[in-house]
Formats: structure tokens, C-alpha cells, sequence
């Protein structure tokens, strides 16, 4: 899910941030802002 869904769905900025593992600062840009496209940071992979 996403942070616009999350918020639709009534669920504070705070628990938003905390289940994503991004600040609360990036949730409010993104609800600020809904035509940004959020990406969850995924895993990386370091070069051998």
C-alpha cells in the first residue's frame, strides 16, 4: 500500500511513517503533494 492509501483509510502520519520506515516529514510531502509518486526504498545490492 501506499501513503495516500494509508491515509485515506484514516491511519495517522506517525504509524504511516513508523510501517513504511521513512519520517514523518516524507509522509506529509507526499500528502502535501499527492501528484508525487512515491517509491519505497527496496533492498540493495552491493557490487562484488
Amino acid at each position: 500500500m501506499d501513503i495516500l492509501t494509508f491515509h485515506r483509510r484514516g491511519i495517522k502520519q506517525r504509524a504511516i511513517a513508523r510501517k513504511l520506515g521513512i519520517s514523518r516529514n516524507t509522509v506529509k510531502k507526499y500528502i502535501d503533494n499527492p501528484d508525487l509518486a512515491f517509491k519505497q526504498p527496496g533492498l540493495r545490492h552491493k557490487k562484488s
